[in-house]
């Protein structure tokens, strides 16, 4: 197997061992808990894609690599990472934690109280009315309720876990890629 595929793996797995540490610690419904899990995961995915990067380089650092290699290596490395945690995020939240389902009922539970949602919505409407043309505060109580219902799903957190771990990936790999290029590979 590739360097660059087992450098993924490695982080996918470590980073859900993380996740299932802070759960086995019930620290999963901690308010910062999925601050603390981004910054984790962004760092795990620094340091996988780093090691990549630089593995690669070393490995064919005589036959003047091209950027390519180290392009594909870094991104082959985050793709595997971003697969791995988002249908783990995807297992976790179906199956694991009730997180999503609880902040769910969190706010609709806060949607639910009327006159203060009336208020907001009617604020809502005469800050820009042309916007809001044609709708009462009632359709916007509603259309916010079915967007809680839509948004936090499972279904819904796979796809957005993939796109932002592969497009973080992707930043990473070229930042990496050029620390390697200006920096390490002139020492």
């Amino acid at each position: 197997m590739k360097t660059s595929y087992k450098l993924g793996l490695i982080g996918a797995f470590l980073y859900i061992l993380v996740e299932l540490v802070i759960y086995f610690i019930g620290w999963n419904h901690h308010p910062l808990k999925h601050l603390i899990a981004f910054a984790t995961s962004s760092l795990i995915l620094l340091i996988s894609i780093t090691f990549s990067i630089v593995k690669g380089y070393q490995a064919a650092k005589h036959t003047s690599p091209s950027f390519i290699l180290d392009l594909k290596n870094g991104i082959q490395t985050a793709a595997l990472y971003a697969l791995f945690v988002a249908l783990f995020s995807f297992v976790y939240y179906k199956w694991v934690d009730d997180y999503a389902e609880i902040k769910k009922q969190q706010l609709i539970e806060m949607v639910m109280d009327e006159q203060a949602m009336k208020n907001l919505a009617n604020q809502q409407i005469e800050n820009n009315p042309a916007y809001y043309d044609g709708k009462s505060a009632e359709d916007l109580i509603d259309m916010q309720q079915e967007n809680i219902n839509a948004n936090m799903n499972p279904s819904v957190i796979f796809p957005f876990i993939l796109f932002t771990q592969l497009l973080l990936g992707m930043i990473y790999t070229f930042l990496i890629m050029a620390l390697n290029r200006l920096l390490l590979a002139k020492l």
